[in-house]
């Protein structure tokens, strides 16, 4: 059952639903206590706005790898997407308590998902401890000055920001510092376009909410969803609509 994931994804991404469910099924009968599985089975069911499914995939797979981090992420991933954020914090947290010594990727994996769950202060404790662990590293300030940004506390975000570029120069910082005087009221809004991002990110801005954007599957097209197709977005225009880089 090596291929059966590899089988399920690239029915996903091409848009037949209902096969991929049918191999996914298969994939499950055939190995029920495999975590992955339930991880895949969570992440399909929460694209399909199926919130108990999505629940009970996303149980069995804690159940199943309670040790699991990376896993414990993707499910959350997928319980944040339904908008299902209590439930989405409390499997990081939960995870985060069984790591001794969690890794920098780790950390920074999830400080973003708790940025984008909206628990602003548990994501920055994470991004301070990723920076015990990497002195310096430049993505973890960089998100610490967007997270002061989101949080409305600009001074803050224009010190971090500031302090970074002090450093040598940082397309990422630089609009972060534009955008933390733009919002203050001392400047024009700076365009988000130069701002590095992780092609594996979101292209969107984040909803304060968390409300996912509608599915084109759920409506029967065999097209991918707005969501995972990149749709453009307005320009933001306040603190809570500024897009994460990190």
């Amino acid at each position: 059952m090596a291929d059966a994931r590899a089988e399920v994804a690239a029915l996903w991404r091409d848009g037949r639903y209902a096969e991929a469910f049918a191999a996914l099924d298969a994939a499950l009968r055939a190995e029920p206590a495999r975590a992955e599985l339930h991880a895949d089975a969570a992440g399909m069911r929460a694209e399909m706005f199926d919130p108990e499914r999505c629940r009970v995939h996303a149980r069995r797979a804690r159940e199943l790898a309670p040790t699991d981090c990376s896993l414990a992420l993707r499910v959350a991933s997928a319980l944040k997407g339904l908008g299902l954020l209590p439930e989405a914090v409390g499997v990081v947290v939960e995870s985060l308590a069984t790591q001794a010594d969690p890794t920098p990727a780790l950390l920074r994996d999830a400080a973003a998902l708790l940025f984008d769950a909206g628990d602003y202060a548990r994501a920055e404790a994470l991004l301070e401890g990723r920076l015990a662990v990497e002195p310096g590293a430049p993505e973890a300030l960089r998100a610490l000055a967007e997270v002061a940004l989101w949080r409305g506390e600009l001074s803050l975000a224009e010190a971090r920001a500031a302090s970074i570029l002090e450093a040598g120069v940082d397309v990422v910082a630089r609009t972060t510092l534009g955008a933390a005087r733009a919002f203050a009221g001392t400047t024009p809004a700076p365009s988000t376009s130069s701002t590095a991002r992780c092609p594996s990110r979101r292209a969107t801005p984040r909803r304060r909410c968390g409300a996912p954007t509608r599915c084109a599957a759920r409506a029967g097209s065999t097209t991918l969803s707005p969501r995972r197709a990149g749709a453009e977005s307005a320009p933001p225009t306040s603190p809570t609509t500024w897009p994460r880089s990190w």
